[in-house]
């Protein structure tokens, strides 16, 4: 296969079905409003008018842990690379969140210099993570879906708290980085590390946790699960709910009130 050209590629159509929109638009919460990328004039990773306005993100990612408002982490993950949280895959969603919630877990606070020492990024136009051959910290991610990155759809974020990061593709491809020295590494890894072994990815979904890291969390106490484990049963979203303001957190981008509300059909 050919490799992909920074400079010529261009997101495909969108393929995310209307029950998936109303799951995403329940899991993600107030304050924001969720469409079908063909309801406001095509939104994708490659085109994208008003980046302060409309993030893109795949179903996937929000099924494997990706939440708003959005955390510092996840912003400074973005911001030192210069790509859109939309270019993250699947699977590297899931080890971002991960971490934030093994961070508060133990009443650490996340952060970006800790999570560089255990996860190497590479890719395009998608970037995945890989952790830390000698120190990995989470079971192996390994979650695959042939058209993952054609099931999106487009945040609305609200007037008042415009979105501050690159709303579109970033044309570069990244050179897998190189593993942190074991030296540098280890002591992270025996300060976030679970004795007993490698650390389920299921077992960090936890209201207490999700509240500490400042998600919003729609089913109360009861964990919502990572793809592959079934989902409680969830009522129909209205095409237009009102919502109150979304939580906030110190590391977090704060949103305020806005609706919930998924677009039109593909």
């Amino acid at each position: 296969m050919a490799p992909t050209d920074p400079e010529t590629w261009t997101h495909g159509p969108s393929i995310i079905k209307e029950n998936e929109l109303r799951e995403v638009a329940m899991l993600l919460g107030k304050g924001f409003r969720v469409h079908h990328p063909d309801a406001i004039g095509g939104i994708s990773l490659s085109h994208n008018p008003n980046p302060q306005k409309y993030m893109v993100m795949q179903y996937h990612s929000v099924e494997n842990g990706f939440r708003l408002p959005l955390h510092g982490l996840l912003r400074g993950l973005c911001l030192h690379f210069g790509f859109a949280p939309g270019q993250l895959t699947t699977n590297a969603h899931k080890y971002v969140a991960s971490f934030i919630l093994r961070c508060c877990a133990l009443d650490r606070i996340p952060s970006l210099d800790e999570f560089f020492l255990l996860f190497s990024i590479g890719g395009f136009p998608f970037y995945s993570l890989y952790p830390h051959n000698h120190f990995p910290i989470f079971e192996k991610v390994e979650f695959k879906h042939e058209k993952w990155s054609l099931r999106y759809f487009v945040i609305e974020f609200p007037a008042h708290s415009p979105l501050d990061l690159p709303g579109v593709v970033l044309r570069r491809s990244i050179s897998r980085t190189k593993f942190a020295a074991a030296g540098l590494a280890e002591g992270v890894y025996n300060a976030l590390r679970e004795k007993e072994g490698l650390i389920s990815h299921h077992s960090l979904q936890d209201a207490r946790l999700y509240k500490k890291a400042g998600f919003y969390y729609p089913l109360g106490p009861d964990p919502f699960p990572f793809e592959g484990v079934p989902s409680p049963e969830k009522p129909k979203a209205p095409s237009a709910t009102e919502s109150n303001p979304a939580m906030r957190s110190p590391g977090n981008q704060s949103q305020g009130n806005s609706t919930a509300a998924t677009g039109g059909s593909h």
